[in-house]
């Protein structure tokens, strides 16, 4: 929902990196919640030497669903420190649907002070 508005925002001069965060103050205040709900299938760890090999599948909602294999998306989205673009692995970061527009709020700031998205 956020990448929509901020799409619709493109016309908007001098205002290319403020735009996702005017999208997601739209989005909060007009479509509270978006949430979109997926069945998602991950590998469980097992302990030892053993490869993983055992999928669990799970019901998820979520607010916002990131993965990625780089730390950070741009200058001001910190995703998670855990992850490099050569270590040939991705993480999955996620709002889960329960979280209150104060959580939400945040967790958006303090990504803009630094803070990883996948730390919340």
């Amino acid at each position: 929902a956020v990448g929509l508005q901020a799409d619709k925002l493109r016309w908007l001069p001098g205002q290319r990196k403020a735009r996702y965060d005017i999208a997601g103050f739209v989005t909060m205040i007009k479509d509270w919640p978006v949430v979109s709900r997926c069945q998602f299938a991950y590998l469980v760890p097992k302990e030892g030497d053993q490869p993983q090999t055992e999928w669990r599948v799970s019901n998820w909602g979520f607010i916002n669903f990131i993965a990625s294999n780089v730390p950070k998306l741009g200058v001001d989205h910190p995703i998670s420190p855990e992850v490099s673009i050569d270590d040939g692995y991705m993480v999955v970061a996620m709002l889960a649907d329960n979280l209150s527009r104060t959580q939400v709020i945040q967790a958006a700031l303090s990504m803009k002070a630094g803070k990883y998205l996948a730390e919340h």
